[in-house]
């Protein structure tokens, strides 16, 4: 009998450089920061599993996550059965509670082990596919004039349906941007525009409406923060809503899912802990017949989207590529057209650069 029993854990704290900045109403991002782990069993199985941190806007830090796995879940979990999940979530949340981004890496890690000792996907684990995977849209930077231009063809040329753009600044600014979006978009894509809980209702409203009456809106997503305001904005407008920061976990899953206005959510699995909450959710929303996406980040958190969206039969609105200029991996995941197919394999089906790795850890511990 295989011997799963975890002996070592080890974390590294490795930033990715997305290929361009990331503009939004919360600032300009350039980097993703993110924390990849390592789970080593007694007989030699090695789960790996990533974590990303969207501080200062939201969540705890890379470092914080880093601690939080090395000071208190490492010295819980070791010894204990790595496919045994449900007893390591349960031994989790004693050594270090709502560490939910910290929780995603082991989790990741802990399902790729249970993969690998069985051999197989992760997705057959979660049920088998019914998905080809994950659906993407194409991404609209934040520009205007000729770069606008320019891009609007580039994403006419590669046959984009939903094309995502930010929204979310004032009113006056968006409602101008979209003008010029739709006029050089020619009807030819529709547009998912994300507002990031930017803008007050009523601030919501005033752009919302103007912005539907140009046409082309695929949907809008999450414009403000709370639900009461969501729920009002949906009776304004024609377009569906979809939520997003409004997901934290499985509780704000299920008060969600009672909402008949919003149809569409937007999973981010590093924000509630991996596949094993990411599971409940996707039944709630299954249940109250909502559709979603599964956001895929760069790397391991790719494959899991991949895996996850695959295995989901509500897994149908598209969702972004990941936009990134490194690869802690040492096969980089591409999309296949116009979908992220889970890699081929047993557990997550990827392996990491372990050099890279190596000399990230080394940076840390010296």
């Amino acid at each position: 009998m295989v011997d799963t029993r975890i002996v070592e854990i080890r974390s590294a704290i490795i930033p990715i450089k997305r290929i361009s900045p990331l503009v939004t109403r919360y600032g300009t991002n350039e980097f993703l920061p993110s924390v990849v782990v390592k789970i080593a069993t007694q007989d030699g199985i090695i789960g790996i599993g990533q974590t990303i941190s969207s501080a200062p806007w939201f969540g705890p830090s890379a470092v914080a996550i880093k601690n939080e796995i090395d000071e208190y879940l490492t010295p819980a979990l070791h010894m204990q059965e790595a496919t045994n999940i449900n007893a390591c979530w349960n031994i989790m949340t004693s050594a270090f509670r709502g560490a939910n981004f910290a929780y995603t890496a082991i989790d990741l890690a802990l399902w790729d082990i249970l993969g690998k000792k069985n051999g197989v996907p992760i997705y057959e684990l979660l049920g088998g596919q019914v998905n080809e995977g994950v659906a993407l849209h194409g991404f609209l930077d934040r520009v205007s004039g000729a770069k606008l231009n320019e891009s609007i063809q580039h994403l006419s040329e590669e046959g984009w349906n939903i094309v995502k753009g930010k929204i979310g600044f004032t009113v006056d600014e968006d409602v101008d941007w979209y003008k010029e979006v739709s006029k050089l978009s020619e009807g030819k894509m529709k547009f998912q525009l994300d507002g990031n809980s930017g803008y007050s209702r009523s601030e919501a409203i005033l752009a919302l409406t103007q912005i539907e009456q140009l046409g082309g809106i695929g949907l809008f997503e999450q414009p403000v923060q709370n639900l009461e305001d969501l729920e009002a904005i949906a009776s304004k407008v024609n377009s569906p809503l979809q939520a997003d920061e409004l997901l934290t976990g499985v509780r704000s899953s299920y008060e969600l899912s009672r909402a008949k206005s919003i149809p569409v959510w937007h999973f981010k699995m590093h924000k509630y802990g991996g596949f094993t909450p990411l599971q409940t959710m996707a039944a709630l929303a299954e249940s109250a017949d909502i559709i979603f996406s599964v956001a895929p980040y760069p790397d391991l958190m790719s494959a899991a989207a991949a895996h996850f969206a695959a295995a989901s039969r509500n897994a149908t609105w598209p969702a972004g590529a990941a936009r990134n200029d490194d690869s802690v991996l040492d096969k980089r995941i591409v999309p296949d057209g116009h979908v992220l197919r889970p890699p081929e394999g047993s557990g997550l089906g990827v392996d990491l650069d372990e050099d890279k790795f190596q000399y990230y850890d080394n940076q840390q511990n010296n």
